[in-house]
């Protein structure tokens, strides 16, 4: 959030993207999204959706709430190659105005250069109510949505397209999609009233009341630096004045690319398989699956996925590397399985990645005691690691935990021990992210572990 910002809108972190026909259902301010914006003014979530007000206050004149959409698909570009699509619902409790000074209006930023909306180099798209007619139009701006003329925001601004639905505080709201076409026209569809569900508002048929493509391309602005899409909102001082958003959504003709596998193990601990693997980047990713089978029956059973656990949730479109694990202690001592996992992405498809093969010690084998730490799991971690350890004899023990900069953190455990295989749980309060050396010694032995947490 930037300085200034004078109510925090929700920030919980949500993985879940509702899967649609043509992208994303980026936030419904209801569990879907819990997206972070960028913005300026009077922004709250409130029954379900993003409500925009005044605060008493006529500065800023222009609020914003912006999202950069590169964060959600990594390969996001404004481009009629990628027939760019985006979808919305908006209200005022207030008739339009215009967007000059002491007047009302709200609209969606399409895509734009800069996340600071009201500044007076921001270029790109938007669809608003223009002051005139009261009509829905895609307008292009070239100085910020700012003060200018009353019709739309700014000095440079001209008309893209007009939908035809004039705002009527009866109806309730509108419902619009917008696409760029591949020839560069622009089509914009509506569906006048209340804002429709989150399964209606991902399929463009839903948007039924018109349907307008402009004659001519309009291809003024593009390429990847136009990423920046999210709500505005002109206004005066009046308290009892709002805008209310909903369905933000954007899509693209090629977002569905492959999760990007580094690694897929699997490790026999304590009679159990943890399996643990990690993506170099995820796009459209819903969440994994987990199959196994015995060698010698060729059916594949499934152990566990995405819809039922959490754990295996996908981290929808991102860059970032990511690790995972998950733990099937449902196995026969004895018995050698391969496992197989698969990812899911917004249309359904199952990717499936390369087989693991582990095979489940009896539970009479006599594997021999050697003194030390075993890998913990998960590691990095959060918001718990698994300490594996070994004693090969009975003695005094110590296991600690030491910043990097060798200072004690914690102490684990400090007692006699008697001979085995032992594990604890470490779940670090009030300690900052990073890396910290889990210390074992008994006697005058000594073994150490590096484990990194994250937040």
């Amino acid at each position: 959030m930037k300085k200034g910002v004078y109510v925090l809108i929700m920030l919980a972190v949500l993985s879940t993207i509702v899967e649609v026909g043509w992208g994303q259902l980026l936030d419904n301010y209801d569990g879907i999204g819990g997206l972070q914006y960028d913005t300026s003014g009077v922004w709250i979530v409130a029954n379900g959706q993003l409500e925009a007000q005044t605060g008493g206050k006529s500065t800023p004149e222009h609020s914003y709430a912006s999202y950069d959409l590169s964060l959600s698909n990594a390969n996001w570009s404004l481009s009629k190659d990628k027939q760019n699509e985006w979808i919305g619902w908006m209200d005022l409790n207030h008739e339009v105005g215009g967007w000059g000074e002491k007047n009302y209006s709200c609209g969606l930023v399409l895509a734009a250069n800069n996340s600071v909306f009201n500044a007076d180099t921001t270029k790109g798209y938007a669809v608003g109510f223009r002051n005139s007619d009261d009509q829905l139009v895609i307008f292009r701006f070239g100085t910020g949505i700012v003060s200018g003329k009353m019709e739309l925001p700014g000095t440079d601004t001209s008309i893209v397209l007009q939908s035809g639905y004039k705002y009527s505080d009866s109806d309730k709201g509108v419902n619009f999609y917008v696409k760029l076409e591949s020839d560069g026209r622009w089509t914009i569809k509506y569906k006048r009233g209340l804002k429709l569900s989150d399964e209606a508002a991902i399929n463009p048929l839903n948007y039924s009341d018109s349907s307008v493509t402009s004659i001519s391309a309009e291809e003024t602005y593009f390429g990847p630096d136009y990423k920046y899409s999210g709500w505005i909102y002109a206004h005066h001082t009046s308290t009892a004045e709002k805008a209310y958003f909903d369905n933000f959504g954007i899509g693209t003709t090629d977002q569905s690319l492959p999760v990007s596998l580094t690694s897929f193990t699997a490790q026999l601990r304590n009679q159990s398989v943890v399996l643990s693997w990690m993506t170099e980047s995820e796009i459209e990713n819903l969440g994994f699956i987990i199959q196994k089978r015995l060698p010698e029956s060729g059916d594949w059973l499934l152990v566990a996925d995405y819809t039922t656990c959490e754990a295996l949730a996908g981290h929808g479109s991102t860059s970032e590397a990511h690790e995972y694990s998950y733990t099937d202690a449902a196995v026969v001592p004895g018995a050698t399985y391969s496992y197989r996992l698969g990812d899911v992405d917004y249309k359904g498809k199952v990717t499936w990645h390369k087989e693991v093969e582990v095979k489940v010690e009896a539970e009479n084998a006599q594997v021999p005691l050697v003194f030390g730490l075993k890998p913990a799991y998960p590691n990095p971690f959060n918001p718990s690691v698994t300490i594996p350890y070994s004693l090969p004899e009975d003695g005094q023990l110590s296991l600690k935990i030491y910043n990097v900069r060798g200072q004690l953190v914690e102490t684990l455990v400090s007692a006699y021990a008697l001979k085995g295989a032992y594990s604890i749980n470490w779940q670090p309060v009030n300690l900052s992210a990073g890396v910290y050396l889990v210390r074992l010694e008994s006697g005058k032995k000594t073994n150490m572990q590096k484990v990194v947490f994250v937040k």
